[in-house]
C-alpha cells in the first residue's frame, strides 16, 4: 500500500473517529442537566364525535380523534362552552395526552388568578409517524379543518338552543407541537379550510424551514406548498395568520432549533426558550410540552389573547402579535436578535454551560445533516459500481479474464473512484494525454467554482458540508470494511452459485411475499379489501427487496471474490436509496389497518411506488445469480482458447517457449516474462548484463495498427511456434467478429458512461432535492438490470455455474467470470 493510499484510507478513519467521539459524549452529557420544573396534572379527556362529510376521507374519521380536555375538579366540565376556543395539535408519534400540562396551567390561571376562560380542544392522530410521509400531513390537515369547523359549530348549536346572549367565535388559536405545526400550516392550503377559522398559530419545536426527514417526495411537496402559500400572503393583510415559533435550543436533538426559524415579518416571530425572560432554560423535544416555567409563560400569553369584554380572541392581527410579543419576549424584546439566535439553533451561553466538546461545524453537521449520508452513500456506491464495471471491461477485453480486481476497501478510496471518473471524462473528450491533464484540471476547478457561485448552493447542501459528510461516510465505511475483513466468514453463511439458484429463485421469493401478506392478515385478523391487498402487494415487494439486499452483505459467495466486492458495492448503493422507501412503507402499513377508497390518486401513488422499487429489485436479483457479462472481445478470446492459440493448427511449441522468438521489446500492450539466455551474465546480486525479460504476447494487431507499425514480436514469422502470421490472422478474425456485433460492443462500452452521466446529472439534482435519490436509484437499477440481464451471452450463462447450452462448452484455459487471480 502506497503512502498516499494509506493516508487516504486510515486518515479518513481517523477523521471519523476524531469527530464522532466528542459528539457522542456531548449527546450523553447535554441532556443530563435540566432546569425545568415538573408540571403535575389530573386530566380528563372527553372524545367528541361528528359525522363524515367526505366519503373519500372516511378513513381519517376512523383513526383520528377530536376531544376536549378538562382537569379533575374543574366544575366547568358540566357547563356550557363559555371560553375562547383553542386547539392542541400533536406532532410526530404524538398524542393528545401531551396537552395535559398546558391544560393544567390554563385551568390554574382561570381558578387562581381570575384569568379568561379557555375551552381547550385536542386532536389525536393515533400516534402516526407524521414526519415520515407528507401524505399523513395532508390527511391530518384535512381532519384538522373538519375538526375546527365542528368546534365552531358546537358554539353555534349551543347559542341556538339557549337564550343567553353570547358572542359566537369565528376563529380559534392553534397550539401545535413538532410536525403538528406543519400539519396546521398545510391545513390552511387545503380546499376544506374555512377562511379565517385559524388566525393564530403557536408552534413548539416545529421544523418550519425544512423537513427533518427530507427523503420523502410527498413531504417535499407539502413544504413547497406551505412555503408558496406563505409567500402569496400579503404583509399588510389585516386578517393574516399570526405565526409564532418557539424552539428548545441546544437540548433538542430531534429537531434542530435552526429549522424552527420563520422569517421576521409583520405577523410573526421566532424565539428560543432559553432567551425568553421568564423561562431562561433550554429544553429537549418533549420537555417543551411539560416544562413548568415555559408552560406558565405560554399560558399567560394565550389567555392574554382573549378579549375580556367579549371573552373571545382579539380580532386585529397586530393586536394579537403585540400581545404575544410582550408576554413572551418582553416589551423590549428584539425580534431580529431572536431570529439570529434561532437561525443558529442555540446560544453561546448554552454551549458554554454544557461544556460542548464538538467543534461548531461538526456539531452543526451531526445535528442537521444526519440524513445526508444516505444520498452520499448511494452516490458513493454508484461511483464504485461504475469504476468496477469499467475496470472489469478493460481487463477482460485483453485476455478474456480479470487479471486483478480491486477490493471493496480499495474502491472506497477517493483516489480510486473519483480518479476513475476523472480519467473517464478526459478519455471521452480525447484529453487523456499527459500535456492536457494539468490545464484541464485547472479549468474544471474554475468552472466548478463559477457554477457554485452562480447556482448559490447554500443551506443544507453547501459544497463544504457535502464534502465533509462525504469524507465522514467514506471514513466510516473504511472502518467497517476493515473490521469486517478481520472477521473470518462463517462457512454456514457462505453460499455457492449452485445454492444461489435455489435460494434466490422466483419460487422462494414468491413464497416470501405470500408469507408477508398471510402473516399480516392472520396477526391482525384483517378482512379482504382491494386497497388493503394492493398495499400488501407493495409491502411484500419491499420485503423481498430487503431480503435480497441484506443477503448481499450477510451471505457472501464462496467461489468468486470479485463477486463479493460487487455485492458489497450494490449493498451500499441501494442502502442509501432505501431510506427513501420509509415514507411509502409507513403509509402503506397504515393503509393495511385503515384502507382507503381506490381512486385515481391512489392508483398513481401505488404505481409510482412500485415503478421506483422494481428496477432496484431486479438489479439486486440478477446480481445474486450472475456476474458482469463478458464484453464481446473477451467472449471471442474465451471461445478461442483465451487467446493463447490462434487457429486449429497446432504449433510445435508455444511463443513462451520458442527459442527463435526471444524478443526483448514489444508494443505498448506487450506482456513480459522473466527470462535469460546464454548471453546473460550476473555480475552481482543487483547487477546483471544481457537479456533478462522477453515478450510473450502483444496487442499491436488487436489495436488495428498497420503492419509497418507493429513491434518486432508482432512482425515476426516463426515456423516453430507459428508466431506472427497466425496472430495477425487471429486479430483479423477478432475485428470481423467485433464488427458483426458492433451493437453489443457499443452497449457494453456505454454502460460505464451511462452510470457516470447519472452520477453527475443526478448529483446536481439530488443536491437541490434529496428525495430525488430514489429516482436515481430506479434509473441505476434499470441500467444495471439491463446490463446483467440484457447483455448476458451464452458464455455468461455457463460461467454462472449453470449447464452449458447451445453447444458452448468451457475451454480448458478459461478462468471463471470475475475471478481474482493472485
Amino acid at each position: 500500500m502506497r503512502w498516499h493510499q494509506a493516508i487516504g484510507r486510515y486518515g479518513l478513519v481517523l477523521l471519523y473517529v476524531a469527530t464522532s467521539i466528542p459528539f457522542f459524549l456531548d449527546m450523553h452529557e447535554i441532556p443530563q442537566s435540566n432546569a425545568c420544573g415538573m408540571t403535575y396534572s389530573a386530566p380528563i379527556y372527553k372524545p367528541l364525535t361528528f359525522r363524515t362529510k367526505d366519503p373519500a376521507m372516511a378513513h381519517t374519521y376512523a383513526k383520528y380523534t377530536l376531544a376536549r380536555l378538562f382537569m379533575h375538579g374543574d366544575r366547568r366540565e358540566q357547563k356550557l362552552l363559555t371560553g375562547a376556543p383553542m386547539l392542541f395539535v400533536p406532532g410526530h408519534l404524538g398524542s393528545y395526552k401531551q396537552a395535559r400540562s398546558l391544560g393544567q396551567h390554563l385551568t390554574n390561571l382561570f381558578h387562581d388568578d381570575g384569568a379568561a376562560s379557555v375551552d381547550l380542544f385536542l386532536l389525536d392522530f393515533n400516534e402516526e409517524a407524521t414526519g415520515m410521509s407528507g401524505r399523513f400531513v395532508l390527511e391530518q390537515g384535512f381532519f384538522l379543518n373538519e375538526a375546527v369547523q365542528e368546534i365552531l359549530a358546537l358554539y353555534a348549536t349551543q347559542h341556538a338552543t339557549t337564550e343567553t346572549p353570547a358572542t359566537l367565535p369565528t376563529s380559534l388559536v392553534v397550539v401545535a407541537h413538532s410536525m403538528g405545526g406543519i400539519v396546521t400550516r398545510a391545513a390552511l392550503t387545503l380546499p376544506n379550510y374555512q377562511a379565517q377559522s385559524i388566525q393564530t398559530i403557536l408552534t413548539l419545536s416545529t421544523p418550519h424551514l425544512a423537513p427533518p426527514f427530507n427523503l420523502d417526495a410527498s413531504m417535499a411537496d407539502v413544504y413547497t406548498r406551505v412555503h408558496a402559500s406563505t409567500n402569496r400572503s400579503a404583509d399588510d393583510d389585516a386578517d393574516a395568520v399570526v405565526l409564532v415559533s418557539l424552539a428548545g435550543g441546544l437540548k433538542d436533538f430531534v429537531v434542530h432549533s435552526s429549522l424552527a426559524a420563520v422569517p421576521p415579518s409583520a405577523h410573526g416571530f421566532a424565539a428560543l426558550t432559553s432567551l425568553l425572560p421568564t423561562v431562561n432554560a433550554s429544553m429537549d423535544h418533549l420537555c417543551i410540552l411539560w416544562c413548568h416555567q415555559f408552560m406558565h409563560a405560554l399560558s399567560l400569553a394565550l389567555v392574554a389573547l382573549v378579549d375580556p369584554l367579549s371573552n373571545q380572541i382579539r380580532a386585529p392581527a397586530a393586536a394579537r402579535l403585540a400581545s404575544l410579543h410582550d408576554h413572551l419576549l418582553g416589551p423590549d424584546g428584539d425580534v431580529l436578535d431572536h431570529h439570529r439566535h434561532v437561525a443558529r439553533g442555540y446560544t453561546a451561553d448554552e454551549v458554554d454551560g454544557h461544556r460542548v466538546l464538538s467543534l461548531p461545524l461538526c456539531l452543526y453537521i451531526f445535528r442537521t445533516q444526519y440524513l445526508m449520508p444516505f444520498p452520499l452513500l448511494a452516490f458513493l456506491g454508484l461511483a464504485m459500481l461504475a469504476t468496477q464495471i469499467e475496470t472489469f471491461q478493460t481487463a477482460a477485453a485483453v485476455n478474456g479474464v480479470v487479471a486483478s480486481s480491486s477490493s471493496f476497501a480499495a474502491l472506497l478510496s477517493p483516489t480510486t473512484h473519483l480518479a476513475s471518473l476523472w480519467h473517464h471524462m478526459l478519455a471521452q473528450f480525447k484529453l487523456d494525454d499527459a500535456p492536457w491533464k494539468a490545464p484541464v484540471a485547472v479549468g474544471t476547478l474554475a468552472v466548478a467554482a463559477a457554477a457554485a457561485h452562480v447556482l448559490d448552493i447554500t443551506s443544507f447542501f453547501s459544497a463544504w458540508v457535502v464534502l465533509l459528510v462525504y469524507l465522514y461516510v467514506v471514513g466510516f465505511l473504511q472502518l467497517a470494511a476493515t473490521l469486517v475483513s478481520s472477521v473470518p466468514v462463517v462457512p454456514f453463511f457462505a453460499y455457492t452459485p449452485t445454492a444461489a439458484r435455489f435460494v434466490f429463485a422466483p419460487l422462494p421469493l414468491a413464497l416470501v411475499m405470500a408469507a408477508v401478506a398471510g402473516t399480516i392478515h392472520a396477526w391482525f385478523h384483517l378482512g379482504v379489501d382491494p386497497a388493503r391487498e394492493l398495499a400488501l402487494l407493495y409491502l411484500s415487494l419491499l420485503a423481498v427487496h430487503f431480503v435480497l439486499l441484506v443477503s448481499l452483505l450477510v451471505l457472501p459467495t464462496r467461489s468468486v471474490a470479485a463477486q463479493t466486492t460487487h455485492h458489497r458495492t450494490l449493498f451500499c448503493l441501494y442502502l442509501g436509496v432505501s431510506a427513501c422507501y420509509i415514507g411509502d412503507l409507513v403509509y402503506f402499513v397504515d393503509m393495511v389497518h385503515f384502507p382507503r377508497r381506490i381512486d385515481a390518486a391512489f392508483v398513481l401513488h401505488l404505481g409510482r411506488a412500485v415503478a421506483l422499487l422494481l428496477p432496484p429489485l431486479a438489479h439486486v436479483y440478477l446480481a445474486r445469480r450472475r456476474g458482469f457479462p463478458l464484453p464481446p472481445a473477451a467472449a471471442f478470446a474465451r471461445l478461442h482458447g483465451d487467446g493463447g492459440r490462434y487457429s486449429s493448427a497446432t504449433p510445435t511449441v508455444s511463443a513462451e517457449e520458442c527459442p527463435h522468438c526471444f524478443i526483448q521489446d514489444g508494443g505498448p500492450g506487450a506482456i513480459f516474462v522473466q527470462a535469460t539466455t546464454s548471453d546473460t551474465r550476473r555480475i552481482s546480486k543487483t547487477v546483471t548484463l544481457g537479456p533478462t525479460f522477453r515478450v510473450v504476447k502483444c496487442d499491436c494487431g488487436l489495436r488495428g495498427l498497420p503492419l509497418k507499425e507493429h513491434c518486432d514480436f508482432c512482425r515476426r514469422l516463426c515456423r516453430l511456434c507459428g508466431g506472427g502470421e497466425l496472430s495477425r490472422q487471429y486479430a483479423h478474425q477478432q475485428r470481423e467478429y467485433l464488427h458483426a456485433v458492433q451493437d453489443q460492443v457499443v452497449a457494453h462500452q456505454g454502460m460505464p458512461l451511462l452510470l457516470w452521466v447519472v452520477f453527475v446529472g443526478g448529483g446536481l439534482f439530488v443536491a437541490q432535492a434529496p428525495h430525488a435519490v430514489q429516482y436515481v436509484g430506479a434509473l441505476v437499477g434499470a441500467i444495471g438490470a439491463l446490463y446483467l440481464g440484457g447483455l448476458a451471452g451464452p458464455m455468461d450463462v455457463e460461467l454462472s455455474d449453470r449447464p452449458a447450452r447451445g453447444g458452448v462448452g468451457r475451454s480448458s484455459s478459461a478462468t471463471p467470470l470475475m475471478e481474482e487471480v493472485h
